[in-house]
């Protein structure tokens, strides 16, 4: 066993000193890489909820604007009326896209209920207002998925921040 006997007073206080200090010194870079993995964290979290809150809103906006451009083509049957709803449909899935990138905050099952009834909407709709009524109510219940989507977006960003 070693013995340690201070000869002095300065020695006594500098080696208490030391035993004191070493851990707090050794702490100090430890805290430090700590409160930056923190900050690179929440700027991930408050970015992440940013883009999730702008997509959920866009989709609905989008989804509107779909569903406008689909009924007008419904009633005119104009071919100019069709590339616009497909250009609505590409839209919509770009942002649904987006959406997916964020497989913790929203459940794929609307995302994908919203998908798969796009893909089949342009055939539907051809053939004019009758035949285009049940596509039309399909297009309308769109917006009950959008809103089971942004509910969950919005219960992730209330747990997560």
């Amino acid at each position: 066993m070693i013995r340690f006997r201070p000869r002095s007073m300065l020695t006594l206080v500098a080696t208490g000193y030391l035993l004191v200090a070493m851990p707090l010194m050794i702490s100090i870079p430890v805290a430090y890489r700590s409160v930056g993995e923190l900050t690179r964290q929440s700027q991930r979290l408050v970015a992440d909820t940013a883009s999730l809150v702008d997509l959920g809103a866009s989709l609905g906006d989008q989804i509107s604007a779909l569903d406008r451009a689909a009924r007008q083509y419904a009633i005119l049957q104009d071919p100019e009326g069709l590339t616009v709803v497909e250009n609505r449909i590409d839209t919509v899935e770009t942002t649904l896209d987006a959406l997916g990138l964020f497989p913790d905050a929203i459940p794929m099952t609307p995302l994908l209920t919203i998908r798969n009834t796009l893909r089949s909407l342009p055939q539907r709709l051809v053939g004019g207002m009758p035949a285009a009524k049940p596509a039309l109510a399909d297009l309308g219940n769109l917006d009950l998925h959008r809103r089971a989507a942004t509910r969950e977006i919005y219960t992730y960003v209330d747990q997560e921040v």
